[in-house]
């Protein structure tokens, strides 16, 4: 599609993380090109950096869990007819889709003849589900990935490196934590609590992680803890008694300080590896569930720090082994030996994984504006040609 002086740029995401990323890659893409015009379906931060209102709310599209995707089925499916519809009367120059697969990629697979397509974030192809390689090439012509090695999954269809945004953000404030909670001492050891995001998460994980944290208190007279959650679930830990953490720039400086955490395992891995945080992983799901994904998934590791460095840099306590024995002794063991997480081997293996010369932002714009065909980049185009 030849290059237009106002490319209409069309994006779907479907979940808050996906909102986030669109949001940093919109605001740089502008900030050089404000002449894109972005339209779609999107969360109030992409809305605002691409100057657009969204065709619909996207709270529409998250649904987790089979049982609630067929109860909003009719919903989903208005919301697929309509999307396509408005692509069709409005022609963009491209589409961009994050996250939301289940609906975003079957959008971009029917919309294949009308522009072209991006798709940021890769299927964690590596982990379960192989087959979905294989069949990515039909529902995108680009992908943006922020890993490094995940490339390699996808031999047919052209790849971007772009970073994982984790990776840019700026040095934390060491001081801010202690500032902010004076009855606390930089003293004596702090010991981070993670217990998820979700309730269910948090109804499975925090009996035992403070169980753990409170067994490990009665040896350790001066051990300090604080729980990082989001808004939403701070009253369960407050009525408990513990200090709780929502404000990102209050997090990063807990990561930080903690001589210790304790994590549901997840992307808050990668975040407390980056800021050369000991951790122990712990995490339990259903009986059937844990059933199912012994059978789907392909990883030795749960932890995607594990994943990343290759190795169990980060003990994990999964299922049955999810005891507050098993916990209390590991991170006893933090706080009292180095752990590897620290070793430069084991967090430059990590960080060449995650960390692009560009950023996640700048690198995503770049990409995104020359498969608009706004940049004219010789190199670019052959390596375009040569990949697909």
């Amino acid at each position: 599609m030849p290059a237009s002086s106002n490319p209409l740029l069309w994006i779907i995401v479907g979940e808050p993380s996906g909102d986030a990323l669109a949001s940093v890659i919109l605001t740089a893409l502008k900030d050089k090109y404000p002449n894109i015009i972005c339209q779609g379906v999107a969360g109030p931060l992409t809305e605002h950096a691409g100057e657009f209102v969204s065709l619909f709310p996207y709270t529409d599209l998250c649904h987790m869990g089979v049982g609630s995707v067929l109860r909003n089925s009719v919903s989903l499916m208005r919301r697929y007819r309509q999307t396509i519809d408005v692509m069709h009367h409005q022609r963009p120059n491209l589409l961009l889709t994050i996250d939301c697969p289940d609906f975003s990629l079957r959008v971009s697979q029917a919309v294949s003849a009308l522009t072209q397509r991006v798709h940021c974030v890769a299927p964690s192809v590596w982990a379960w589900r192989k087959r979905r390689a294989q069949t990515l090439r039909k529902k995108t012509d680009y992908l943006l990935h922020l890993f490094e090695f995940e490339r390699h999954f996808f031999p047919q269809i052209p790849c971007f490196w772009v970073g994982h945004p984790l990776a840019d953000q700026e040095p934390p404030n060491q001081t801010l934590f202690w500032l902010s909670y004076p009855e606390l001492s930089s003293l004596y050891p702090l010991v981070c609590i993670l217990p998820g995001s979700r309730v269910q998460e948090i109804q499975r994980c925090w009996p035992i992680f403070k169980q753990s944290v409170e067994t490990l208190k009665q040896n350790e007279k001066n051990l300090q803890a604080v729980v990082v959650t989001l808004p939403e679930h701070v009253k369960i830990f407050k009525q408990e008694g513990y200090i709780t953490v929502t404000n990102p720039l209050l997090k990063n400086s807990v990561f930080a300080n903690a001589s210790a955490a304790l994590a549901c395992s997840g992307t808050v891995t990668l975040e407390l590896a980056l800021h050369k945080t000991p951790m122990v992983i712990g995490y339990k799901v259903s009986p059937f569930l844990a059933w199912m994904l012994r059978r789907l998934v392909t990883t030795p590791y749960a932890g995607l720090v594990n994943i990343l460095a290759q190795e169990m840099v980060a003990p994990e306590y999964l299922q049955n082994n999810f005891t507050s024995q098993n916990i209390t002794k590991a991170l006893k063991s933090l706080l009292y030996t180095s752990p590897e997480i620290n070793s430069c081997h084991y967090f430059e293996k990590i960080w060449s994984n995650v960390k692009t010369p560009q950023g996640f932002a700048a690198t995503s714009a770049q990409v995104l504006a020359r498969i608009l065909g706004i940049v004219e980049n010789a190199s670019y185009r052959k390596e375009l040609e040569t990949v697909t």
